[in-house]
């Protein structure tokens, strides 16, 4: 009898564990990786499916002894204007962290990109970064996990994008959370240009 047991609960475990999980809710993205999906939806190619790569690599960060030069992200067609940048320990915090991959370390932003048939992650640069002239085949972008004040009302990220051997640019882009609860890109620096 005790045998039969054991052998009716080895048969049933698999199916009552599956059955658990099918109701143990989704784990919720961190706050880093749920900005980055908010910013990502913020770009047109992304809320389109345009023609765009995303990069899985590490976007690095200011360097130590660089001095950035902050602007205001500006009017269309207005001239940017320079600014305060974000407080000290937010850049110190890219710095530290390298400039993580959002891509990378963030499923919610996979999911998204997932699910406007985007791609992303060195097979899709590679195929993306091929060209016939100065041009790529796509643009590749990429985004850093953002860094977050302790308050929670400012963040930077590094962003790049890349559309050719001599059409590219880095920055890192500042953001505020406004009075609607609603993340701003306010101000930019350039980090670096191809």
């Amino acid at each position: 009898m005790l045998r039969s047991l054991l052998a009716l609960s080895v048969l049933l475990l698999p199916a009552l564990s599956a059955a658990a999980a099918d109701n143990v809710p989704a784990a919720q993205p961190s706050p880093a990786c749920a900005l980055a999906e908010t910013y990502l939806l913020s770009f047109p190619v992304v809320q389109n499916g345009g023609p765009v790569v995303f990069s899985e690599e590490d976007q690095g960060g200011p360097r130590e002894d660089g001095r950035l030069e902050w602007r205001d992200m500006g009017a269309e067609g207005a001239e940017p204007k320079p600014i305060a940048g974000p407080p000290n320990e937010l850049i110190s915090g890219l710095r530290a962290g390298g400039g993580a991959s959002a891509i990378k370390h963030c499923a919610n932003v996979r999911k998204l990109l997932d699910s406007k048939g985007i791609r992303y992650g060195e097979d899709a640069v590679n195929s993306g970064s091929s060209s016939n002239g100065a041009l790529f085949k796509s643009a590749i972008l990429g985004i850093s996990l953002p860094v977050i004040s302790k308050d929670g009302n400012e963040a930077v990220l590094v962003e790049s994008f890349s559309a050719g051997m001599l059409l590219g640019r880095g920055n890192v882009t500042y953001l505020k959370r406004q009075a609607d609860g609603k993340w701003q890109a306010i101000g930019e620096a350039m980090l670096w240009v191809s």
